[in-house]
């Protein structure tokens, strides 16, 4: 109980923090209440048990069940990460082997589910019509749930398909649907920031203590977990910041990327002023730092150039466009004098390019729909690390070996077919969410190169192409009324 206490006091500082932080930065609509919601289910978490905090989440969703759609989808981007993904089981002869609840599928089913009946009652009545990215995004899906019978268990795939209409379908139609307007878009950004000024905050502590806090999180409520994950790790002598209930410096670095962007972009259209701007810059990148994640780092830079490429004109331009290639070909240059060994002492970059030669064979041999078994290959033996695993730190390289190349074709068509979409649409709005769309998908794109579909990095990219689909469907001419 001691240790609970400690964190419980620990993580109320850091919320109280993001509330004071929040006051003055960002609007106050649903900031403040997001993080008061983050106390409650937390203060619960530590001090009750695992049904009760069940329980209360069922009944704040009936509380709120008369508000708009979308003022559902925005409580549930704001609390999506309050709470570890780890499972729990539940405690029904049978209905466990086939589904582990977690707290983010819960919040999927209290929230969104409504919503989704709604939608699926418009789309059999054909007022609906899907997207080549939503056919894609199906497409993809029920490939993983359908391959998943080569495990020789029924039972999985169910399983399997369960847990992807749940974790993916069913938020990706309902953010899709239901953010109607830049008004409602602009709310879903604010909840977003929200909850990366409370996970920056915690983080940072983590480093500062040195102490995972969540830790006692889960051990009170149960939830199944590996103790390698509570087990602070460090890089450059500097303790990783794990994102708190993310426990992943990768998920939590990845997540707070798409917070850095997002705040330049609502800086360079004159939503936030330079002050609260640089309070949020400072919290966010100092977590970001903490992580020692290098692919965050550099989907960073990436993201901040191509906002300023996007909102620069001319001869400014141009001169964007020349330096990308030339930092491009100088980083080239100096590769080819270095080597691996000089770009990466510890050599992560150097195991990454080993890892794709070692499974060039895997990929040949399953090269249509892939393998389940890929692992067993005799080339990939040579990616085996001490503890045991073979680290696929690539999620294309693992899509491919999974899936084969019709699984790759499929996800990838996500991610293209959603910017060719966003490229070619026009809408009659002053206030445009085009550029940060498409930043945030190349950042993406980009940083799953560095590490697999971990965390929450496919909650994440999920909510990306909804918010990219739900921009698609905006009007030329804004609606008389929103919501928002």
């Amino acid at each position: 109980m001691g240790s609970s206490i400690a964190s419980f006091i620990i993580i109320m500082m850091g919320i109280s923090a993001s509330v004071a932080i929040c006051f003055v930065t960002l609007p106050r609509k649903f900031s403040i209440s997001i993080c008061g919601l983050w106390a409650g289910i937390i203060t619960l978490s530590l001090f009750t048990h695992l049904w009760l905090v069940v329980l209360a989440v069922i009944m704040g969703g009936f509380l709120i069940k008369d508000q708009p759609y979308e003022n559902k989808v925005i409580y549930f981007i704001g609390l999506l990460p309050c709470l570890p993904l780890n499972p729990y089981t539940i405690p029904f002869p049978g209905l466990a082997s086939l589904w582990a609840l977690t707290f983010p599928r819960l919040f999927v089913l209290v929230l969104l589910l409504p919503a989704f009946l709604y939608y699926l009652g418009r789309a059999l009545d054909g007022k609906d019509r899907l997207h080549p990215t939503d056919i894609f995004f199906i497409l993809f899906f029920l490939l993983t749930a359908v391959l998943a019978v080569r495990s020789n268990s029924a039972t999985n795939m169910v399983r399997i398909f369960l847990n992807t209409f749940i974790e993916y379908l069913i938020p990706y139609f309902v953010i899709s649907r239901f953010i109607i307007s830049p008004g409602v878009l602009n709310w879903v950004f604010s909840a977003l920031l929200v909850s990366a000024v409370i996970l920056s905050i915690l983080s940072s502590l983590e480093s500062v203590f040195h102490w995972r806090f969540f830790a006692d999180v889960m051990r009170n409520l149960g939830l199944e977990y590996s103790q390698l994950t509570l087990v602070p790790y460090t890089r450059g002598g500097v303790t990783r910041g794990s994102g708190g209930a993310m426990f992943n410096p990768l998920g939590f670095a990845h997540f707070i990327s798409l917070a850095l962007v997002t705040l330049l972009f609502y800086y360079q259209k004159k939503i936030l002023k330079w002050f609260p701007a640089g309070v949020l810059a400072g919290v966010f990148g100092l977590a970001l730092f903490l992580t020692g994640s290098r692919g965050g780092q550099l989907v960073v830079i990436i993201g901040v150039y191509m906002l300023f490429y996007f909102n620069s004109q001319g001869f400014l331009k141009m001169l964007l466009a020349v330096t990308a290639v030339g930092s491009v070909g100088l980083f080239g240059v100096y590769f080819a004098a270095v080597g691996w060994e000089g770009i990466d002492s510890e050599g992560s970059f150097l195991y990454r390019w080993e890892l794709i030669l070692n499974s060039m064979n895997a990929i040949k041999s399953n090269f249509i729909l892939g393998s389940h078994a890929y692992e067993n290959d005799p080339g990939l033996q040579q990616s085996r690390q001490g503890q045991g695993i073979i680290d696929i730190v690539n999620a294309y390289l693992r899509i491919i070996l999974t899936y084969g190349i019709v699984g790759l074709f499929l996800y990838l068509m996500i991610y293209f077919s959603a910017l060719k979409a966003l490229a070619q649409k026009v809408v009659g709005y002053q206030f445009d969410h085009k550029h940060l769309l498409i930043t945030q998908l190349v950042m993406s794109m980009v940083f799953i190169v560095t590490c697999s579909l971990t965390s929450f990095i496919p909650w994440y990219i999920m909510i990306q192409m909804a918010m990219c689909r739900a921009y698609c469907r905006f009007p030329y001419k804004p609606p008389k009324s929103t919501t928002a």
